[in-house]
C-alpha cells in the first residue's frame, strides 16, 4: 500500500483544534485499511496556555516511549504509535504555537532526514507560520506528492501552493472561497466524523441529566460567545427550566464572564471541561447551538450533533448552511455583529434562537423530524464514505 507522511509544526493530536481532529480520524481510518501512515509533528497546539507534550498524551490514553533520541541538549525526538500510525514528535526547547526560529530550523533539519529514509509517496501537511512553506518544500525535495489539508479559510499566500499536488477542503463553500482568491483546484472531501466517540451508549444515557441540556462548545467571541450568553439571558427570563450545558474550548469560559449579560436569571447553565469522548456531552444535550460569527469551513459541532441525533440551531455564517443542509435550522446574524464580534446583541437580536429553542423543547413532532433529518444528513460523514472519497482523490493523484 502507498506511505503517507503527515508533517506538521501542529500536533496531531490536539483535541481543540477541528484541523487536528479531523485530519487524525482522516489518518487513523486510512491506516486501518491497510495504509502505510506515519506522523511527523512537534508539539504545537491551540489550548491556552499551552498544554506540556505529557499533558497532552495522557489526555489521548497514550504514552510516550521517552526518552526518545536526543537531537542536542534541549531538544529530542519522541516515538509513539497511535493505533495502527508510527508516529515521532519533536519536542522542542520552547513550548510554543508558533515556532521559534531556533527550535523551526532544528524540526525542519530532522524532518528533511526523516522523509530521506521513509520516501513516502504522499507527503501531507497543514499550518502556515514561517516554517510552513519550507515543510512543503521538504516534501517536494523527497520525491512525494504533496497534499495540502486547508481546514480554515486564512490561507492567502499563493506562493504557499507552488509546490502542492493536491489541495483537500471540507467543502464546497471553501472550495469556492480558495478558488477564487487564489485561482488554484481543490478537492472536496469532508470530515470523517467517528460515531463511536459522538454517539452515546446505553452508559452515557443512563448518566446523562433530565431534562437534557442546549449545547455550546468553544466559547469564543468569534465562535459567538457574546450571542450565547445572551440567548442563555433571554431564555432564563422565559423558560428558566431550560437547561444549558457549555464545553470549555481553547480559552476556557472567560468571554462569557466578560460578555456583561446578566447571569442572576442563567440558573440552569453547566459548564464543563472538552474530552475526546464527545458522546458525553452530546448523550446530555438535546439541542446544539452554533451561533458562528465565523465563516466557518465546514462546522465540526454540526457535524457531530447531528451524528448523534441532536438538532442543530446554527447561524449562516460560511459553510454551516451547507453543513446543516435541511437538517436543522439556520439563522442570519446580522453584519455589524461580524464586523464588531465583540458586541453583545439585543433580546431582540437574539428571539429567533430562543423561539427555536422553546419549540425543539415543546414540540415533540418537530423535534422527530429535525433528529431524523440530522441522522439522515449525517450519512455523509460516517467512515466508509468519506474514506472511499479519500482514497479515490488520492489514488488519482498517485496514478
Amino acid at each position: 500500500m502507498p506511505r503517507i507522511l503527515f508533517a506538521a509544526w501542529h500536533l496531531y493530536l490536539d483535541q481543540s483544534n477541528g484541523a487536528s481532529i479531523s485530519t487524525r480520524e482522516l489518518l487513523l481510518g486510512l491506516s486501518r485499511r491497510g495504509w502505510d501512515v506515519e506522523t511527523f509533528c512537534a508539539t504545537g497546539n491551540d489550548y491556552s496556555p499551552q498544554l506540556g507534550l505529557e499533558e497532552l498524551f495522557r489526555a489521548q490514553r497514550l504514552s510516550l516511549k521517552a526518552p526518545g533520541t536526543a537531537l542536542d541538549s534541549e531538544r529530542s525526538l519522541i516515538p509513539f504509535k497511535d493505533e495502527g500510525i508510527d508516529s515521532v514528535v519533536f519536542r522542542p526547547k520552547t513550548a510554543s504555537r508558533i515556532p521559534t526560529r531556533e527550535d523551526g530550523r532544528a524540526f525542519l533539519a530532522a524532518l528533511e532526514r526523516t522523509v530521506a529514509v521513509l520516501k513516502p509517496d504522499i507527503y501531507a501537511t497543514y499550518g502556515g507560520y514561517w516554517a510552513g512553506n519550507q515543510i512543503v518544500e521538504i516534501g517536494r525535495r523527497g520525491g512525494a506528492k504533496v497534499v495540502a489539508f486547508l481546514h480554515n479559510l486564512l490561507y492567502s499566500d499563493k506562493s504557499y501552493f507552488q509546490n502542492v499536488d493536491l489541495t483537500i477542503v471540507p467543502s464546497s463553500y471553501a472550495r469556492g472561497v480558495y478558488s477564487e482568491r487564489l485561482g488554484i483546484e481543490l478537492a472536496v472531501v469532508p470530515p470523517l466524523i467517528d460515531l463511536a466517540k459522538v454517539v452515546p451508549d446505553e452508559a452515557d444515557a443512563s448518566s446523562a441529566p433530565e431534562p437534557k441540556c442546549v449545547l455550546y462548545v468553544n466559547p469564543e467571541v468569534g465562535k459567538g460567545a457574546y450571542w450565547f450568553a445572551k440567548i442563555v439571558e433571554e431564555t432564563g427570563k422565559r423558560r428558566p427550566e431550560i437547561p444549558f450545558l457549555v464545553v470549555k474550548g481553547r480559552t476556557g469560559f472567560g468571554e462569557l464572564v466578560k460578555s456583561g449579560v446578566n447571569w442572576g436569571v442563567a440558573n440552569n447553565l453547566r459548564t464543563i471541561e472538552n474530552t475526546d469522548l464527545a458522546r458525553e456531552f452530546y448523550g446530555a444535550s438535546k439541542v446544539a447551538l452554533v451561533p458562528s460569527l465565523a465563516p466557518e469551513s465546514f462546522g465540526r459541532i454540526v457535524a457531530e450533533a447531528q451524528s448523534a441525533g441532536v438538532p442543530v440551531v446554527a447561524s449562516n455564517r460560511g459553510a454551516l448552511p451547507e453543513t446543516v443542509g435541511d437538517a436543522g435550522v439556520v439563522l442570519p446574524i446580522p453584519k455589524r455583529f461580524v464586523d464588531a464580534p465583540g458586541t453583545v446583541p439585543s433580546a431582540e437580536d437574539v428571539a429567533p434562537w430562543v423561539d427555536e429553542i422553546v419549540r425543539l423543547w415543546d414540540d415533540p413532532a418537530y423535534f422527530a423530524v429535525r433528529r431524523a433529518k440530522g441522522l439522515a444528513r449525517a450519512r455523509e460523514w460516517e467512515t466508509d464514505a468519506v474514506l472511499d472519497r479519500a482514497e479515490t482523490v488520492l489514488r488519482q493523484l498517485l496514478n
